[in-house]
């Protein structure tokens, strides 16, 4: 008798631990084609982008068997964050189960962030910065290359590891108003040097106006420092 329940007991013991093997490769499984899937709905590159903290708990029979999962997604998804979705499962190409479950997007993108303290009005320089891999919340508009930021003007104090916004920097001003300039005429025939009044602050390729020494206005494109290009 003693020895009959004991196997009666193994016996349950392993059907147990059957039905937990068998509801967890399920739950694995469903976790996989799930994130796959809501991946390749995202609008970005793939190996820019982390699905996590995967909420399943629509999910109630652990140890129903499938053989195809379809996601569903009520909008587009347009940015990261949390997302809701409508996951439908299959069995012999019949849905026998839906439910809802949710998700973040994480986006990680490229950035570059301030390594020393930079104060309003500072000329970012090579040595005040580096580019890293930074995830991008929201919807900030982050700067992404060196070059976008090399020579722009600080618009606000920037903290070293503050990645740095486009909001926060503004071209340098090669010329102030008020200065004097050179003025470089050009017309198809002639090159001609000589000096005037700017009317106005500019930034390289912006167009200014500025004042002649004889007074008449024209406007001119800022090429350099103190230069202004004015065309015939």
């Amino acid at each position: 008798m003693a020895k009959r329940v004991f196997l009666i007991l193994i016996f349950m013991l392993f059907s147990v631990l059957a039905i937990v093997d068998l509801a967890s490769a399920n739950i694995t499984a469903l976790e996989h084609e799930v994130s796959s899937q809501l991946l390749e709905a995202t609008p970005w590159n793939e190996a820019d982008v982390e699905i996590d903290s995967l909420d399943l708990r629509g999910y109630s029979s652990a140890t129903d068997s499938f053989d195809a999962v379809r996601v569903t997604l009520p909008r587009p998804i347009m940015r990261a964050g949390k997302v809701t979705v409508s996951v439908s499962l299959y069995r012999g190409g019949i849905e026998f189960k839906k439910f809802w479950a949710s998700a973040r997007v994480r986006l990680f993108k490229d950035a570059v962030v301030a390594i020393n303290p930079l104060r309003k009005g500072h000329e970012i320089m090579i040595d005040d910065i580096e580019l890293i891999r930074a995830e991008q919340r929201g919807s900030q508009s982050i700067t992404s290359s060196v070059d976008e930021v090399l020579g722009m003007t600080a618009r606000r104090p920037i903290n070293p590891g503050d990645i740095i916004k486009r909001s926060y920097i503004t071209p340098m001003k090669l010329v102030k108003r008020g200065e004097i300039v050179t003025l470089k005429i050009e017309t198809e025939r002639l090159r001609v040097s000589s000096q005037g009044k700017a009317m106005q602050n500019g930034a390289r390729g912006e167009v200014i106006s500025a004042r002649t020494l004889s007074g008449k206005e024209i406007f001119g494109t800022v090429t350099g420092p103190g230069e202004l290009r004015v065309a015939f």
